[in-house]
């Protein structure tokens, strides 16, 4: 029988797994926490959430149902615990609707989405991609372009999930018009010249990416992924291999 150290060490593990790109591996772990501590809802949420990202949408939505059950149980607890509890409720019905747009029910990720207390763009976000999947990307677009007085805060993340969903949905030259603006709002933000970069080179404007990487590595010279990136497009256009090389080994 493991005691709650076990608990805590075997969960810190499987979210080890998690960032390392082992979700296979993490499903386990947390498979064993759901058997260990099955009136915890946090493992049941989190291995939903795994066999989502692994598309396994059976095994999801049967492990966010049990989440729910737990999370849904009247329970006594300070204030930290009892919004921990409508956090948990919320993440489960945005994990659920997902789940049911990949299974193409898109009623049933309308109504998962009703479920969510409050508002805000995660929810935005999936209803924006719903609208997108019945041919209204334009109406689901509206949804995430941010209000004229919106902090800098809200205005990056809102337009950061624009260009996600014009991604998702096969439109690259949407997206890198999106980016373009993000970075012209926000000329120094190496994370959203990256993403403009990667987006670039998606739509075959080798020569606008390597400039907007080079941005990145001057305004930021420990970004790994900026010198991989470069070096991995050089080589696989078979171009400057000695600099390729020398960018990849970074």
């Amino acid at each position: 029988q493991q005691n709650p150290g076990q608990h805590a060490l075997r969960q810190a593990y499987a979210r080890a797994l998690i960032q390392s790109q082992r979700p296979a591996e993490a499903a386990r772990e947390f498979r064993l926490l759901t058997e260990a501590t099955p009136d915890n809802p946090a493992p049941w949420l989190a291995l939903g959430a795994i066999e989502l990202d692994l598309k396994h949408i059976p095994a999801a939505e049967a492990a966010l149902h049990e989440a729910l059950k737990r999370l849904d149980t009247p329970a006594a607890g300070s204030d930290s615990e009892i919004r921990a509890r409508a956090d948990g409720r919320r993440n489960v019905w945005l994990l659920l609707s997902q789940a049911a747009e990949q299974r193409g029910d898109l009623k049933a990720a309308e109504a998962a989405l009703q479920k969510v207390d409050g508002g805000g763009l995660e929810v935005d976000f999936r209803r924006a991609s719903l609208l997108a999947r019945q041919g209204k990307l334009a109406e689901g677009r509206k949804l995430l372009q941010p209000a004229a007085d919106a902090s800098d805060k809200d205005a990056r993340a809102a337009l950061l999930a624009e260009a996600q969903l014009l991604r998702e949905h096969r439109d690259f030259a949407g997206s890198l018009a999106v980016l373009k603006a993000a970075t012209a709002r926000f000329p120094g933000d190496t994370d959203l010249i990256y993403e403009q970069a990667m987006m670039a080179e998606r739509v075959g404007r080798f020569e606008e990416m390597e400039t907007l990487l080079r941005r990145v590595i001057e305004l930021k010279p420990d970004h790994h992924h900026a010198y991989n990136a470069l070096g991995y497009s050089l080589a696989d256009r078979n171009l400057r291999l000695s600099e390729a090389k020398q960018l990849i080994e970074r």
